[in-house]
């Protein structure tokens, strides 16, 4: 499920842009039917609870959109293997520093 918090004023302001866009991107027959906003978004984890994490993704303009992800096992284990790879990189920044100290 996908929870769509968007900004009434700014939608009905830009539909026709973001229709338009879509057109440009995907061609007149695939795109007609379609909106297309491209800019920088702010995304965050709301809350891990169990195999559920809560995703918020923000645009001041455009609104919210929250998304409540179920994960399983395979996701867990790339997610522990991607910050893993992270915290083995800041330990051998850490020892260097470390290092140039003495």
């Amino acid at each position: 499920m996908v929870y769509l918090s968007l900004n009434k004023e700014f939608f009905e302001k830009n539909i026709k842009k973001m229709n338009q866009e879509a057109i440009t991107e995907l061609g007149e027959e695939e795109g007609k039917n379609i909106l297309q906003f491209s800019d920088e978004f702010q995304g965050y984890i709301d809350e891990i609870d169990g195999n559920l994490i809560d995703v918020t993704i923000e645009h001041p303009n455009l609104g919210n959109i929250y998304i409540p992800i179920k994960l399983d096992d395979d996701d867990y284990i790339k997610i522990i293997e991607n910050v893993t790879k992270r915290l083995n990189k800041f330990k051998s920044l850490v020892e260097s520093m470390k290092n140039i100290k003495n």
